[in-house]
């Protein structure tokens, strides 16, 4: 997928930080894949949602397969 959301459910968070820059190391599975493959992105603070948390069900945005933007899903 190279533009768009997609559901996932966050499996693992950890904080990372570049040179003063703030990073959430996101570590992720797709609603839709049936062999719950594991994904890893590193995504800006201030592209997520406050306090991500494993477990939790989120909607992942994308532009040319890079994630923008992560929404926390009301469940």
């Amino acid at each position: 997928m190279l533009l768009g959301p997609r559901k996932a459910q966050i499996v693992k968070v950890a904080p990372s930080d570049i040179h003063g820059q703030r990073f959430h190391d996101l570590y992720y599975f797709f609603l839709e894949d049936p062999d719950k493959t594991i994904q890893a992105s590193r995504v800006p603070v201030e592209s997520v949602y406050s306090d991500p948390q494993p477990g939790d069900l989120v909607s992942i945005d994308f532009m040319m397969n890079v994630p923008t933007k992560v929404e926390r899903l009301v469940h």
